[in-house]
């Protein structure tokens, strides 16, 4: 998106005003003001505009300390790339926080059981929306499977559940790979998740 437009600046002065003291006693003193970041806070700030799944390319060191994303895992297809990217950009003692929304999206957020968006068959699913930024549809232990095979140790809270009776209503309806997975990994529906290496 748009990193230096007003809805992003909106969220910079929203992430200053929530931010402890401490932090902001920091931005201050490297004279970095959340009105006019990113481009007042240029000698700390690297925009990369490239895939996060190649953005550690040519990269000769960890830059990064910390990476944060909102409901943005859920759309990357290839999760081991970017993971992967990740770790090579975050420095040893860096962490990581992001934000999943496992739930429906776009207009399968219109059905009546908020899980039918994964009985889509595989393939059709990837015809209706791969090069669109559909969810990858991904499933909580995954994602942390992907992150912990990138060597990352994860902390979890999870936020919200969708309701097992929705899940009985297309548990028979799914693919094999979700039908497959226990009830409490299907139920998540948001989650954070905070990695380190």
């Amino acid at each position: 998106g748009d990193v230096t437009g007003d809805m992003a600046r909106s969220l910079y002065v929203s992430i200053a005003a929530s931010a402890p003291q401490e932090m902001r006693k920091v931005w201050h003193d490297i004279d970095v003001d959340p009105m006019g970041f990113p481009a007042q806070g240029s000698q700390q700030v690297e925009i990369v505009h490239r895939p996060i799944e190649s953005a550690s390319a040519g990269a000769m060191e960890a830059i990064a300390d910390i990476i944060i994303s909102f409901n943005v895992v859920e759309h990357i297809q290839d999760l081991d790339s970017a993971f992967a990217s990740m770790s090579m950009i975050l420095k040893p003692e860096g962490v990581m926080v992001h934000r999943v929304d496992y739930g429906p999206h776009d207009i399968w957020r219109g059905c009546a059981n908020p899980m039918e968006f994964l009985t889509v068959p595989d393939t059709l699913w990837s015809l209706m929306g791969s090069n669109r930024g559909y969810p990858n549809r991904m499933r909580h232990p995954q994602i942390q499977s992907a992150l912990e095979g990138c060597g990352f140790q994860n902390q979890c809270m999870v936020t919200s559940r969708f309701s097992a009776r929705d899940l009985d209503a297309v548990r028979d309806r799914l693919p094999r790979k979700l039908r497959q997975m226990d009830e409490s990994s299907l139920l998540v529906m948001d989650a954070g998740i905070t990695s380190t290496k």
